[in-house]
């Protein structure tokens, strides 16, 4: 679990969240169709340090100092902002108004420095803001353990979600909820703030979780697809319902733990379909031919589209494979002028037979 090691220790505050692979229902999701997705092998961590220090009074909504020396500036213009946003949500956004206030008149006075690594791409559509959204969160939520506030999964992806507005101005929760609760989930969407989440089994082969940079960000690309289905047009209403139904087969396929060959039908059907709503790109489409060469079975546009993350499917025998194709494709890219970024997941090792069961055979 992501917030395994979240909690207080010597005037320390924890928090972390994964970057995120979406399977199936990209854009679909926007509509109310079901999506799911897997969290990558990638984090980012954020410490949040009380140095001990006064603040002078002032006459901002932020009653405390924050610092986070250690990255860019632009990067503390954003951690800055988010602090802020915190400040905001908590205020007007809290369950309980009375134990919220006395928590905020708790940091009056209190300095902070923010420690954050990470090593989740960004701006590549493998979810960076949401586990940036969900680290500062979880330290957030950490802190606020000093008043007895809620520190569950699902208070930790409610505050996420609102920082992710701040990046994607409508976001589905899909992102934090898969950096908030790792592993493969499912989505289901009933209106309320956060969708309907459930835990699926791992997918029992290899994947490959790789990315290109984008020729539009997901807002703008979103934007689109809203503006055309707004407009009525007919392709884009029913190419979202099909994306839908295979977001539907697919997380049927994988609780039932179906072979490689299920999914990665699945994953062309729906790469054809986002293709026809010109969400490809060129270094996209070539990081896909390149996984056919390296012999994937499937692949698929995955996410917002216009470049950013794309997955390729290979078989259960083909691990070897996938770890050639994802350590080949940097260096491909990079001749053809661009760049890339590509990581293995790996199915799940079986557990080893138990003693017992070895000696009575």
């Amino acid at each position: 679990m992501v917030h395994k090691g979240v909690g207080v220790g010597d005037k320390e505050y924890n928090g972390a969240g994964f970057g995120k692979l979406l399977l199936f229902g990209e854009h679909a999701a926007v509509y109310g169709y079901p999506a799911v997705g897997l969290a990558l092998p990638l984090r980012t961590t954020m410490n949040l340090v009380d140095e001990g220090l006064p603040v002078e009074p002032n006459k901002s909504a932020v009653p405390t100092g924050l610092s986070a020396p250690l990255l860019p500036e632009s990067d503390q213009v954003i951690v800055q902002a988010l602090w802020e946003d915190l400040f905001r949500i908590s205020t007007s956004g809290t369950a309980e108004p009375d134990h919220g206030n006395a928590f905020l008149s708790s940091l009056r006075g209190r300095r902070f420095r923010m420690d954050v690594w990470s090593n989740v791409p960004r701006s590549r559509g493998l979810g960076s803001s949401a586990a940036a959204c969900a680290a500062l969160a979880g330290a957030w939520t950490a802190l606020g353990a000093e008043m007895d506030l809620s520190s569950t999964h699902h208070a930790i992806w409610l505050l996420a979600h609102r920082l992710e507005h701040r990046f994607h101005g409508t976001p589905s929760g899909i992102d934090t909820g898969l950096a908030v609760h790792g592993g493969c989930r499912s989505f289901h969407f009933t209106g309320a703030e956060l969708p309907d989440t459930d835990a699926l089994p791992p997918p029992v082969f290899p994947i490959v979780a790789a990315a290109v940079p984008r020729r539009s960000d997901t807002k703008g690309l979103v934007a689109d697809i809203r503006r055309r289905h707004e407009a009525g047009d007919r392709v884009v209403h029913d190419t979202l319902a099909q994306l839908g139904r295979i977001s539907e087969q697919a997380i049927d396929a994988i609780s039932a733990a179906a072979p490689a060959e299920t999914l990665a039908a699945a994953a062309n059907e729906a790469d054809s379909l986002l293709v026809g709503l010109d969400l490809d790109s060129d270094p996209l489409r070539y990081g896909l031919q390149l996984a056919a060469e390296f012999g994937a079975i499937g692949g698929k546009i995955s996410g917002a589209g216009g470049g950013g993350a794309f997955l390729a499917i290979f078989g259960h025998d083909q691990t070897e494979a996938a770890a050639a194709f994802a350590a080949a494709l940097p260096a491909r890219l990079q001749q053809q002028g661009g760049e890339a970024a590509a990581i293995v997941i790996s199915p799940p090792h079986p557990a080893p037979p138990s003693t017992e069961s070895a000696t009575a055979r």
